[in-house]
């Protein structure tokens, strides 16, 4: 009985086959800590916007879950949200408005849109949804000013907005086994970025610029496509850059590269 609970600052129902949110959860005012990964929740209702205090949640790991309640935007102190591994198909817009969020863990989902506004997010530091079928971004996302850590693999995008150029604080982007059919240049004003991984995508060069990303340190690039000529090009601009042949595909069956 929750009810009894009303000073509880952690709950974890992990694998406890639960479909929906504990009874009377709206009670635990105090609760900072949620963790209901690994259910089998298709419905999380509006009672969960009272939790006003909630600082974690964790839904991953629920397959069966198709959209978050609107309430979530009460959620004013949350500072992570993971939903990975969910059958979401978008973060609602709602999400842009819980503006103490430092961490989005939504890879391995089925995300096709993300928050308009998600530039709103200030102290977002950790971005990844990796793993879904975004074919676009928002623009706003340049606005993310001290996000560091940003994970697109395995998407559909085709291109990049341009406001990924002002994420001048992004240290690791991954962009690999997306749509690209050329390589987008926005990268190359990520002036902190010492990690980029490119490879499994069909763009058939790397522009010598990539060269002088002022804090560049690991490149990867397809293992098949980019040429060795390529490759020296790069580093004849910087020879400090380890340029690393990659194939992220290659332990599992089906095409290399999106069409």
């Amino acid at each position: 009985d929750l009810s009894k609970l009303p000073n509880l600052k952690v709950l974890k129902f992990i694998w406890s086959k639960l479909t929906k949110l504990p009874e009377n959860i709206e009670l635990l005012s105090n609760l900072e800590v949620l963790s209901l990964a690994s259910n089998n929740i298709k419905l999380i209702d509006e009672d969960l916007g009272k939790l006003t205090k909630l600082k974690l949640l964790s839904l991953s790991n629920n397959r069966t879950l198709k959209e978050l309640p609107e309430s979530i935007k009460n959620l004013k102190c949350l500072q992570l949200l993971d939903v990975s591994g969910t059958g979401l198909k978008r973060l609602r817009e709602e999400i842009s408005e819980n503006t103490e969020l430092v961490i989005i863990n939504a890879n391995a989902s089925k995300l096709e849109t993300l928050p308009k506004n998600i530039g709103n997010l200030k102290k977002m530091v950790t971005l990844n949804v990796a793993s879904n079928r975004l074919r676009e971004l928002p623009e706003s996302i340049g606005e993310l000013q001290n996000l560091q850590d940003l994970s697109l693999a395995s998407n559909d995008l085709e291109s990049l907005p341009d406001g990924i150029s002002r994420l001048k604080k992004v240290q690791f982007i991954s962009l690999e086994f997306n749509r690209f059919k050329m390589f987008p240049k926005e990268v190359l004003g990520l002036d902190s970025c010492y990690n980029l991984w490119m490879h499994n995508n069909s763009f058939p060069s790397i522009p010598e610029e990539v060269g002088k990303m002022k804090s560049l340190t690991h490149l990867l690039v397809d293992h098949e496509i980019i040429t060795d000529d390529n490759i020296e090009a790069i580093k004849a601009v910087n020879p400090e850059i380890r340029v690393i042949r990659e194939d992220t595909r290659k332990y599992v069956k089906g095409s290399k590269r999106k069409n």
